[in-house]
C-alpha cells in the first residue's frame, strides 16, 4: 500500500515537472511572476 502510495506521488511529481518545462518552452523569454503581473495589470 505505502509502495502505491508513493509511486502515485512520484508520478504526479514528474508530471509537475514536465508542465514547468513545457511552459518554460513555450514561454522561453518570460519569467513568470513579474511578466505575469505585468500583464494583469496592462489588461485590468
Amino acid at each position: 500500500m505505502l509502495s502505491l502510495v508513493s509511486f502515485i506521488i512520484r508520478v504526479l511529481y514528474v508530471m509537475k515537472v514536465i508542465l514547468a518545462i513545457l511552459d518554460k518552452i513555450a514561454h522561453p523569454s518570460l519569467s513568470p511572476h513579474a511578466e505575469n503581473d505585468k500583464h494583469v495589470k496592462t489588461f485590468s
